[in-house]
């Protein structure tokens, strides 16, 4: 990421992941890159130049210990979209705290079956933690790299 981007984007949760996962690649020909939609249902593009696979990330990070609940939220509309306009590609949702605690899912149209709770005026799915994959930025880098390869 340019010195530009930084400075358009901040310090902030998503931009400190980008450059945790970045650099747990060690591979020149793995991209990650923020989506530049600021609508857009996930916040990271990951290529790999070699042949051209796309994989997408959603992350949903919190301050609180995440490790300490059962179920994640995340948007409806957030995962309709998803499951619209990425129908055909790999998407991963994480949720990550400032604790370090790391939990990843693959998005499935399942997902959409979920439970759902009025969250400050939204309607958000409820997903079981249990059905998540329990992480680290190391864990998650290698299984990407794994599909990249």
């Amino acid at each position: 990421m340019s010195v530009k981007q930084l400075i358009k984007y901040g310090l902030n949760a998503e931009v400190e992941f980008l450059f945790a996962l970045n650099e747990k690649f060690e591979d020149d020909d793995i991209i990650i890159t923020k989506t530049a939609d600021q609508y857009s249902p996930v916040d990271f593009v990951i290529t790999n130049k070699r042949n051209d696979n796309k994989l997408f990330i959603e992350l949903k990070s919190r301050k609180l210990d995440i490790s300490k609940f059962n179920t994640f939220f995340i948007g409806r509309s957030k995962l309709n979209q998803i499951s619209k306009n990425y129908m055909t590609d790999c998407v991963i949702l994480v949720w990550m705290d400032t604790y370090e605690h790391l939990y990843y899912k693959l998005f499935s149209d399942e997902l959409l079956d979920c439970n759902i709770k009025n969250c400050n005026g939204a309607d958000c799915f409820l997903i079981n933690r249990a059905d998540c994959r329990d992480s680290s930025i190391t864990a998650l880098a290698d299984c990407i790299k794994q599909y990249h390869a």
